[in-house]
């Protein structure tokens, strides 16, 4: 059974996501990999192509992969959908778990789910982001803020405590 990502069919099944990510950049580098709605009002949108996407995919990965996290490590993931946060997500599911969690739970059920997953690596929403007041203060649960992980500041990366530096 084949797969099909990009209008690009596959007669391999691919294994992973990311297989699935190189193969659609190898095969279509400038073809719209992802359009984020930036305001519904107006209706305009930001592109990434897969070649972008995939290239920031393997920065946030290499970024993971510094901070320690491999194969059965958890990379918690507590942001709203935005392009950051989908790049992030797919860098930490091929280096690791990704865990993504709700930002609208109270913050002592978030603090919970990131213990209970011992999550080595949280995102949360970074200081340029419209809402990150939002939730900032679960950042308080004993994660050091490490890097800004992104040029847009949209997201910031921490580490579990229990992280060597």
């Amino acid at each position: 059974m084949g797969s099909e990502i990009a209008g690009v069919r596959s007669t391999s099944s691919a294994s992973t996501a990311y297989e699935l990510l190189s193969r659609a950049s190898a095969a279509n580098p400038t073809g719209t990999a992802i359009t984020y709605l930036e305001d519904a009002d107006t209706l305009s949108t930001s592109k990434l192509t897969h070649a972008e996407f995939i290239a920031r995919l393997h920065r946030m990965a290499h970024l993971f992969r510094e901070l320690g996290v491999g194969r059965h490590d958890v990379v918690s993931l507590l942001s709203p959908n935005v392009t950051d946060a989908l790049v992030a997500f797919f860098a930490a599911e091929t280096v690791g778990i990704a865990n993504p969690i709700n930002f609208l739970l109270r913050s002592d059920e978030i603090d919970a789910m990131i213990r209970a997953v011992g999550s080595k690596v949280l995102v949360t929403i970074g200081p340029r982001h419209p809402i990150c007041g939002a939730k900032q203060s679960i950042c308080g649960n004993g994660f050091r803020h490490s890097r800004i992980s992104s040029r847009s500041g949209l997201l910031r990366v921490t580490r579990s405590p229990s992280t060597p530096h």
